[in-house]
C-alpha cells in the first residue's frame, strides 16, 4: 500500500504517467456541456480553455456541431482523429499546449476560417500535408513554434490573408509565400541569415498595391474619399465578440524596479503581470522605446506610461483590457498592439489588427487614387526602395523576443540539460508548486557572454531553467543587453538597479 502510494506521488511530481507525458484532469460531458456559450454574433463555442487536460475527452463527439471550439492553455501532446467530425468548425484554438504533430483529418474542416497553433512544439515535418486543403482559412498563427522552413502546401490556402511565424527557426524568406499576393506575415524574430530575408518594417509582407499616405500628399478629391471611407468605417464599428481574447499565459508576480535609465527595449511578454503588479518607477524609464506586455493579465493601463515620452511601440495583445486605455491618447506618436482584448467599449480600437492609427494617415489602394497622386505615391516607394540596404542582423542578435532564435553551438548542451529538467518536473517543480530551477557558477555565465554585430556585450541566459536571477550576474552588471527568457522565474532580485548600462531586456516567457 505504501508503495502505491510513493508511486502515486511520484507520477504527480513528474507530472504524469508513463514517458513523462503530462497527466491531466478528467472531465465528464455534463462538465463539457457546462462550458457551451453563445457569442454576440449568434456562434455556439465551446471553451475548454485552462482545464488541465492532456488528452482531448472523447465525449466531445457529442457536441461536435459547435461553430468555435478553445483548447488553449492545456497540456494535450495530440489530437484525435475524430476532430474531422467538426464539419461546422469555422475558429479553432490551439495555442499554448504541447502538440508537436497534427491529424492528417485536421484537413477535413472545409469551413474553418482561424487557426491557431501559436506555442506549442511544431516543426515543419509535423505538419500534415492535408493542412493545405483548408480552403476558406483565413487567419493562421504558428508563432512561438519549431518550424525551420514552410512547406508548399501553404500555396494551397487561396483565402489566406494573415500568417504568423514569429519567433520559429526560419533562416531565409520562404519562397511559396512569394505566390500568395494578399497576404500580410508576420515573420518577427527569426534568425534570418540570407538576403532574402523580408525587409526591414517589423517583419510585415507589403502589400501589393497599397500606399500609406499622409493627408498633406493627397489632392482634394483623395483627400475627401479617404476621409469619408475612414467615416464609414468608423460608423460600422460594432462590439467584436471574445473570440481571440486568449486569456492569461504565466505570469511572474513581480517586476525589477525599472531605474535603468538607459534602457531602450523591455520585454515582458507571455507572463503573469496584472495591473497592479506594475510599478510606478515604470514610468521613470524615460528613454524606453520598445515595450511588450502582451499575453498577460492586464485589465488596464496605469497611467504613470505617459510618462514614457520616447516609446514609439507598446505591444498589449492578448491581455484583459475591456476599453482602450485614455493615457495612451495622451502619446501622439506611439504604435500600439491591442489585438485579442475582450473590447467591449465604443472607445476600443477599430478592426484592423488593433494598431492604433496615426493621425493624418490614410491606408489607400491605387484604385482608389487619381493619377497625380498615384504618381506621388509610386515615386516614394521606388524612392524607398532603392534607399533600402542590406542591414545588419542586429534585432536577431539583440534578442528582440527570440526565444527559439540563433542555435548557438556551445549551448546546445546547456539547452538539453533544461529540457530534462523541464521532462523531470513538468509539472512546475518541487514543493509547494514553485518550480525548481538548475544552479549556475560565475564560469558558466561568464561563457554565455557575447558580442553583437554593433559592439555591445549582450549577456544571454535564455533556455538555463533557472528559478532565480543567480546573484554571480553582480559581476557582470555592465553589460548592455540581457535576456533572461524561456526560464522559471518567479520574481526579480532588487540588485537589478546594479545594470545601468542595461538597453535590451528580455524577460519574456517565466513565471
Amino acid at each position: 500500500m505504501a508503495t502505491g502510494e510513493q508511486g502515486k506521488k511520484r507520477k504527480k511530481r513528474s507530472g504524469g504517467g508513463d514517458g513523462g507525458e503530462p497527466k491531466g484532469r478528467k472531465v465528464t460531458l455534463a462538465m463539457v456541456k457546462s462550458c457551451v456559450r453563445m457569442t454576440v454574433d449568434g456562434k455556439r463555442r465551446l471553451d475548454l480553455s485552462y482545464k488541465g487536460l492532456a488528452a482531448v475527452p472523447r465525449c466531445l463527439v457529442s457536441l461536435c456541431d459547435v461553430e468555435e471550439l478553445d483548447l488553449s492553455r492545456n497540456r494535450l501532446t495530440k489530437l484525435p482523429d475524430f476532430f474531422q467530425l467538426f464539419v461546422n468548425l469555422r475558429f479553432l484554438d490551439l495555442h499554448s499546449n504541447y502538440l508537436e504533430n497534427l491529424p492528417a483529418s485536421i484537413g477535413q474542416l472545409q469551413n474553418l476560417l482561424t487557426l491557431n497553433l501559436c506555442n506549442n512544439r511544431l516543426t515543419s515535418g509535423s505538419l500534415p500535408f492535408e493542412l493545405g486543403h483548408l480552403g476558406k482559412l483565413h487567419k493562421l498563427n504558428m508563432g512561438l513554434n519549431q518550424l525551420d522552413s514552410l512547406p508548399h502546401f501553404v500555396v494551397g490556402l487561396k483565402e489566406l490573408r494573415h500568417l504568423s511565424l514569429f519567433d520559429n527557426r526560419l533562416t531565409a524568406y520562404p519562397d511559396c509565400l512569394r505566390l500568395l499576393k494578399r497576404l500580410e506575415v508576420n515573420l518577427e524574430s527569426n534568425p534570418f541569415v540570407s538576403k532574402a530575408a523580408p525587409e526591414a518594417g517589423g517583419g510585415v509582407h507589403r502589400a501589393e498595391g497599397l500606399h500609406l499616405v499622409h493627408e498633406a500628399n493627397l489632392c482634394g478629391d483623395c483627400l475627401d474619399w479617404c476621409r469619408t471611407r475612414s467615416r464609414k468605417k468608423d460608423e460600422k464599428a460594432e462590439v467584436k465578440p471574445q473570440r481571440r481574447m486568449l486569456a492569461g499565459l504565466y505570469t511572474p508576480n513581480s517586476v525589477a524596479k525599472a531605474n535603468q535609465e538607459n534602457l531602450l527595449t523591455l520585454n515582458l511578454c507571455n507572463n503573469r503581470l496584472t495591473s497592479g503588479s506594475l510599478p510606478f518607477e515604470l514610468g521613470h524609464l524615460g528613454k524606453l522605446h520598445k515595450l511588450n506586455m502582451g499575453l498577460n493579465q492586464l485589465d488596464s493601463l496605469p497611467h504613470f506610461v505617459v510618462g514614457l515620452k520616447e516609446l514609439r511601440h507598446l505591444s498589449l495583445f492578448d491581455n484583459r483590457l475591456t476599453a482602450y486605455p485614455d493615457c495612451l491618447r495622451l502619446l501622439k506618436r506611439l504604435e500600439v498592439n491591442l489585438e485579442s482584448n475582450p473590447f467591449v467599449s465604443k472607445a476600443a480600437p477599430e478592426a484592423g489588427g488593433g494598431v492604433h492609427r496615426a493621425e493624418g494617415l490614410h491606408l489607400v489602394h491605387e484604385a482608389n487614387l487619381c493619377g497625380d497622386c498615384l504618381d506621388w505615391c509610386r515615386t516614394r516607394s521606388r524612392m524607398k526602395d532603392e534607399k533600402v540596404e542590406v542591414k545588419p542582423q542586429r534585432r536577431m542578435l539583440a534578442g528582440l523576443y527570440t526565444p527559439n532564435s540563433v542555435a548557438k553551438a556551445n549551448q546546445e548542451k546547456n539547452l538539453a540539460t533544461g529540457e530534462q529538467g523541464e521532462k523531470r518536473s513538468s509539472s512546475g517543480g518541487g514543493d509547494g508548486g514553485e518550480p525548481k530551477g538548475r544552479k549556475v557558477t560565475l564560469a558558466m555565465v561568464k561563457s554565455c557572454v557575447r558580442m553583437t554585430v554593433d559592439g555591445k556585450r549582450r549577456l544571454d541566459l535564455s533556455y538555463q531553467g533557472l528559478a532565480a536571477v543567480p546573484r554571480c550576474l553582480v559581476s557582470l552588471c555592465d553589460v548592455e543587453e540581457l535576456d533572461l527568457s524561456r526560464n522559471r522565474l518567479t520574481k526579480l532580485p532588487d540588485f537589478f538597479h546594479l545594470f545601468v548600462n542595461l538597453r535590451f531586456l528580455d524577460l519574456h516567457s517565466n513565471y
